[in-house]
């Protein structure tokens, strides 16, 4: 799966910029919490990364991110903060439906697969893959754009060593958020995104269109 990603953050650098309709270069930081078996961790993730979008004949458009990760697990008891790293992969399918000239309603899903290794301890193995909708408003003004969503998620993971496995799911599944782009040009903006409820994140993007 590693050299997977790899092979896709090279192909996300290398393919011509005809090959798709928009680029993103992002940099992300989400806490959560996690239920394992008997008890529950928090998460703190840094995500970075590209993503391409491209259109379909439709106003559907599909997607592909890749990129690395930074994971703090953080147990509940005083004790020290399990680290990890490794990289994900990341296909998702959107629909924006203008209503007017000014408001357009999006609908977002999305399926992300991570894996990685425990720092100095590379037999401590994780993965798990993440399931998410998002659906909300977005509103046109001037150069900047507002968009307030809803989202839900559901992670399902384990953390696999020589001798056990442990299994994890997302303790709470939905929340909401905001996302305010800023048009630097016509085709580039800034984006950034902050959500709030079972996944506290924080997010920019640099994003190109073609």
């Amino acid at each position: 799966m590693a050299r997977f990603n790899l092979f896709v953050l090279l192909c996300l650098i290398t393919l011509p910029a005809s090959a798709w309709s928009g680029i993103s270069a992002f940099l992300e930081n989400a806490e959560s919490n996690w239920s394992f078996t008997p008890d529950e961790q928090g998460s703190d993730i840094v995500f970075y990364g590209l993503q391409i979008e491209d259109r379909t004949d439709s106003p559907l458009r599909v997607g592909v991110s890749a990129g690395q990760f930074e994971l703090r697990l953080l147990p509940s008891q005083l004790q020290v903060a399990q680290r990890y790293s490794g990289k994900f992969i990341s296909f998702y399918l959107r629909l924006p439906q203008p209503l007017n000239e000014q408001i357009s309603l999006h609908t977002r899903l999305h399926y992300q697969y991570h894996q990685g290794e425990r720092s100095l301890q590379a037999s401590e193995q994780i993965s798990w893959g993440e399931t998410g909708l998002q659906l909300g408003l977005a509103l046109e003004l001037g150069r900047f754009s507002l968009q307030p969503f809803a989202y839900w998620r559901s992670v399902d993971g384990d953390i696999t060593t020589p001798v056990q496995t442990r299994l994890f799911q997302q303790s709470d599944s939905s929340g909401y958020g905001l996302k305010l782009d800023y048009s630097v040009e016509p085709s580039a903006f800034i984006r950034l995104t902050a959500t709030a409820g079972a996944r506290q994140m924080t997010a920019i993007h640099f994003v190109r269109q073609y």
